[in-house]
């Protein structure tokens, strides 16, 4: 309801009864339906999270036959991985920020299945490297800032893959400088295989040995506090 057209009625101002000053626009705008022109039609209750107003019995959702009948109803997914990311060349431990150093690169993977019996299936995998801070924040703003790889294969009914991206030292070295100071690389794997989509995060500290460290030793002390990296 709005107000009428014109001025207001002696009526209204008076005592109140502003019936002649009202002007119903609902028939300007609604379509038609069976109720009209009385109360309109209410919605039924017979349905998820109805509204307030509403006819009919309220929807009752049984979870446990709810529950069930997702998991009877769901289709065999046709690749199976496995659990966590891999990284080489090992997973624990710091990354030694040395061109050349055995664990100065990282190779992250993610490994699957295929189900037995189930057709070539494309397993499309992207691996997201980033130099971040303390706060786990990109020490330049860029998610992504040390690299972006893709990587692809087939697998058909039993058959094993994997798929996996190198960084080297010299992707992630220039986020080591003074002013940038990297505390840890953020590694983000994801997998999609058909409607299956995996993702996996991990961050590895950043060891920059302290001036006069060996290099070459079995273990060496770390710049920003990343403690001591051991072969």
């Amino acid at each position: 309801l709005t107000k009428a057209p014109g001025a207001i009625t002696a009526a209204c101002r008076v005592n109140y009864t502003c019936d002649d000053d009202e002007h119903d626009v609902v028939d300007l705008y609604k379509v038609p339906e069976p109720s009209h022109p009385g109360r309109p039609t209410l919605p039924t209750c017979a349905q998820p999270n109805p509204p307030q107003a509403c006819s009919g019995p309220r929807f009752s959702w049984n979870a446990n036959a709810a529950r069930a009948s997702h998991v009877l109803d769901a289709p065999a997914a046709p690749v199976a991985f496995a659990n966590g990311m891999g990284v080489a060349p090992r997973k624990a431990g710091q990354v030694v920020n040395v061109a050349g150093h055995a664990y100065s690169s990282i190779t992250p993977s993610l490994s699957f299945a295929a189900a037995e019996g189930a057709g070539a299936t494309a397993v499309v995998c992207e691996f997201i490297v980033t130099a971040v801070d303390y706060r786990n924040v990109p020490v330049d703003g860029v998610e992504g800032n040390v690299g972006i790889r893709e990587a692809r294969s087939t697998v058909v009914g039993g058959e094993e893959g994997s798929c996996s991206a190198t960084f080297t030292n010299r992707h992630y070295a220039r986020f080591t400088a003074e002013q940038l100071d990297a505390f840890a690389l953020k590694i983000v794997a994801t997998a999609v295989a058909g409607d299956r989509v995996v993702v996996h995060t991990m961050s590895k500290a950043i060891c920059t040995p302290l001036a006069g460290e060996d290099v070459g030793a079995a273990q060496m002390r770390c710049a920003n506090m990343a403690g001591v990296w051991r072969a």
